[in-house]
């Protein structure tokens, strides 16, 4: 997420909104068009690990393949993949973390000597 919204601090009510609107964006990008792998094995050799992973596949495809999931879910999650653009969620990405750093909180400077400063006045 750091890598998303960085480490700046975000103190005020419109950037907890930009916040909430980058992480909506973010979760439709990651669970419709980025696939990953999951580990199906680990296997200990002597001192080394060996892992096995499946093929990657994004958490859409899982969720399509996965025998809980109800037919009417998955007919939805169809219906919502058939409206997404994934070049149009990087840009929005892109400027909602533009409007969100805008909003970081300044970082305060040296608070200390300006509260000295304040009171020796």
């Amino acid at each position: 997420m750091r890598q998303l919204v960085g480490y700046e601090r975000y103190e005020s009510a419109s950037a907890y909104q930009a916040l909430q609107a980058l992480y909506e964006v973010i979760r439709l990008y990651i669970n419709f068009f980025q696939p990953s792998m999951k580990l199906v094995s680990k296997e200990r050799v002597g001192s080394k690990v060996k892992k096995r992973y499946d093929k990657a596949k994004t958490p859409y495809q899982r969720v399509l393949e996965s025998q809980q999931v109800t037919q009417e879910s998955k007919a939805r999650l169809r219906q919502q993949y058939a409206t997404l653009n994934p070049m149009a969620l990087l840009r929005q990405m892109q400027r909602l973390q533009a409007v969100l750093w805008k909003l970081a909180a300044a970082e305060p400077t040296e608070p200390e000597t300006a509260q000295a400063g304040v009171a020796s006045s």
